[in-house]
């Protein structure tokens, strides 16, 4: 549904019909913006008004629906079914965790004994565990370069913090090598 180039009289009168027809299922709002206040460089054909007119339409809805069922939001649960070893092992790759990596933190000492862990329920605020204490070197490392802010107050760009993150995955770090 779109003007023709080379439309007669009758052409165009038949598409303003059609667009008019389309047009009064909407809010006089929405279709107000799609005509005047959107500028269209050329006659916008009818998937293109839609495209406009949708979002201004489901926007309203769901404020619509939200003042007639007050209340907290619904949300979805997330998916917690139980994943099969194929997709744990991508996760743990997505994560930056491989079979090595893996081996190595838990071969690795723990940085504070388990019964400070354990106790720190009871102790005040000063005298518990902080949780960066708890987490392996490496892991806070990392951590630091995937932080884009961080990785910029370091001066580093995303290519040179991937590699340092390589590096530390792969068990040396750029600093080590240095």
């Amino acid at each position: 549904m779109t003007i023709k180039r080379k439309a007669t009289e009758f052409d165009a009168l038949l598409t303003l019909e059609a667009y008019t027809k389309r047009l009064l299922d909407f809010p006089k709002d929405c279709v107000h913006h799609a005509l005047l206040v959107k500028t269209w460089k050329f006659w916008p054909a009818w998937s293109e008004l839609a495209d406009v007119i949708a979002p201004l339409v489901a926007f309203r809805n769901d404020a619509l629906h939200a003042v007639q069922n007050p209340g907290p939001p619904q949300i979805e649960a997330p998916d917690r079914r139980p994943c099969g070893k194929d997709r744990a092992s991508e996760i743990m790759q997505e994560a930056g965790f491989t079979a090595k990596r893996i081996a190595d933190i838990q071969a690795a000492p723990p940085t504070v004994a388990p019964s400070d862990i354990d106790a720190g329920a009871g102790h005040t605020a000063s005298q518990r565990v902080p949780y960066s204490a708890r987490r392996h070197p490496d892991d806070i490392r990392i951590s630091r370069l995937r932080n884009p802010i961080m990785r910029e107050s370091m001066g580093l760009t995303e290519a040179q913090a991937q590699a340092e993150i390589d590096a530390i995955l792969n068990g040396k770090s750029q600093e080590d090598a240095a």
